[in-house]
């Protein structure tokens, strides 16, 4: 064998040899084993993370209770009332959607429904991506990509582990009003986005999204001018008919909001954050900003600066929808409709590669528990679940009709009960009430309040007998006025009764 033979022998095998791990990381892209073995993965996960969440006091009144205090009060004193900010729930967000939990909550009347419905929300989806994907798409190795991509969204779990519930239990109605109108189900398609419009007041934007589809890609015109039309006029209905009626200090905060001029640059960044996780696939198909630009609208008319940092739960729904497109493109590439086919249908290895490196590493990196847990010390965690048992006993022998201010990270443990945050007018409250917090708490939530300001003009009311103390548990006090002695304490944690 020649010298320049040899060479090429040798540079063939390199080459085999660095792409091994591609063509497996290929295989396990493309196969259902892979996709079985990562949502096994993932749920377990996300459903690990409700407990852990639980028990060390990551969930807050804004907001988890404020969005199940309705339900249970409703359940337990027959209003549907958002007493801790004293309006009825529609003047805060239009939440009408989380009535259908009511059946769950009359049996367990919980908050933990919220978190539990999202995250099952969140698992359901990547399954309806599957099961679309075998019936569209024309090569099938296809089909488990985008389930596989969905769980390493890092935008979309964080939305799934923010403290705000509505938009992400309404996943999959988006995702399936999409696919019926994909396959020409219009009945179908129809009902999805009538329930989806009850989870939040800006959600008829993907009414208008989805139009726009049907009139790019589509010839179903018809059906495409409907849905723009009438999701236009449902969101004004909703906006400034129904939340106004509500209290008429809403539509004052929301109109302060209003300014589509404002923060170009951050709105601009906000879509190219939103993009990243997609490889930027969607600019290869420019006509698809025209459905999914209304999406955005509420933020893009905005002046929020919080709306444009794809943080918290503010880019759930809209990154269910870019990966809806993302499916769509794929399969029109498929479908050699596209004049970009032949990079996927000549290169799917090394595509899938790609992007899969990009997306499965910023989505571990991403990992709530990476960002929760990482550098809290196992003594902090140890004492936050302490907390969680003892609060768990003071909570039933607190009196009925005993107003609770409590902290942020306390607060889901009093959602059915008339509660209050803590803030500067609390200790001038002269009703029956109790106060129950951490003393070494950090006060995470509001970085403004003197926490400490606080605790020791508590330790002042005690030393003067104006307020009355419990000791209850390590890093847990409680301090009440005028209230009925505390009985009934469970586990064996003593109680002196004020």
């Amino acid at each position: 064998m020649g010298f320049y033979a040899e060479c090429a022998v040798y540079f063939y095998e390199s080459v085999a040899t660095v792409m091994e791990p591609v063509y497996f990381l290929y295989r396990w892209l493309s196969s259902r084993r892979g996709f079985y073995v990562v949502f096994a993965t993932f749920s377990l996960y996300w459903i690990s993370d409700l407990f852990m969440q639980y028990f060390f006091l990551e969930f807050a009144i804004w907001d988890t209770v404020i969005q199940a205090q309705p339900l249970l009060h409703w359940v337990k004193y027959g209003q549907y009332w958002l007493d801790i900010m004293n309006v009825h729930p529609w003047n805060d967000h239009f939440y009408a959607g989380l009535l259908l939990l009511m059946p769950l909550i009359a049996i367990v009347p919980s908050p933990m429904w919220l978190p539990i419905a999202k995250v099952l929300s969140y698992l359901s989806c990547s399954w309806l991506f599957f099961h679309y994907g075998k019936k569209h798409f024309k090569d099938l190795r296809w089909a488990t990509v985008i389930p596989i991509w969905w769980f390493f969204q890092d935008i979309i779990m964080g939305a799934i582990k923010a403290n705000s519930h509505p938009t992400s239990i309404a996943l999959p109605l988006l995702i399936l009003a999409f696919f019926f109108a994909l396959e020409k189900r219009f009945v179908w398609m129809w009902l999805s986005l009538i329930i989806l419009v009850l989870f939040k007041e800006h959600l008829p934007l993907a009414w208008v999204s989805l139009g726009m589809f049907l009139i790019v890609e589509t010839q179903e015109k018809r059906q495409g001018i409907w849905l723009c039309t009438l999701g236009v006029l449902a969101g004004l209905l909703i906006f400034f008919v129904i939340m106004p009626s509500m209290g008429p200090e809403h539509i004052n905060v929301q109109q302060s909001r209003f300014s589509p001029w404002a923060a170009w640059d951050l709105k601009a960044l906000m879509m190219i954050k939103s993009l990243l996780p997609f490889g930027f696939i969607h600019l290869m198909r420019w006509r698809s900003f025209l459905y999914i630009l209304p999406i955005y609208g509420a933020y893009l008319a905005s002046q929020s600066e919080g709306f444009f940092w794809v943080v918290g739960h503010y880019h759930d729904i809209q990154q269910a929808w870019l990966m809806c497109i993302l499916f769509y493109l794929i399969k029109q590439c498929l479908d050699g409709q596209l004049t970009w086919p032949r990079i996927l249908q000549r290169y799917p290895k090394r595509i899938l590669t790609v992007f899969s490196v990009a997306v499965v590493g910023i989505g571990i990196n991403s990992l709530p528990i990476i960002q929760d847990y990482a550098g809290v010390p196992l003594s902090e965690l140890k004492t936050r679940y302490q907390v969680t048992r003892a609060i768990q006993s003071v909570r039933h022998a607190i009196p009925e009709g005993v107003y609770i201010y409590t902290t942020e990270e306390l607060g889901m443990f009093f959602a059915d009960r008339y509660l209050g945050g803590i803030n500067g007018d609390t200790l001038s409250q002269t009703r029956p009430h109790v106060i129950v917090y951490r003393p070494s708490s950090l006060y995470r939530y509001y970085k403004n309040f003197d926490y400490e300001g606080f605790h020791n003009q508590i330790q002042l009311a005690v030393r003067n007998q104006t307020l009355f103390q419990i000791d209850i548990a390590p890093d847990l006090m409680l301090v009440g006025n005028n209230v009925p002695p505390l009985t009934g304490f469970k586990n064996d944690i003593p109680a002196k009764g004020i």
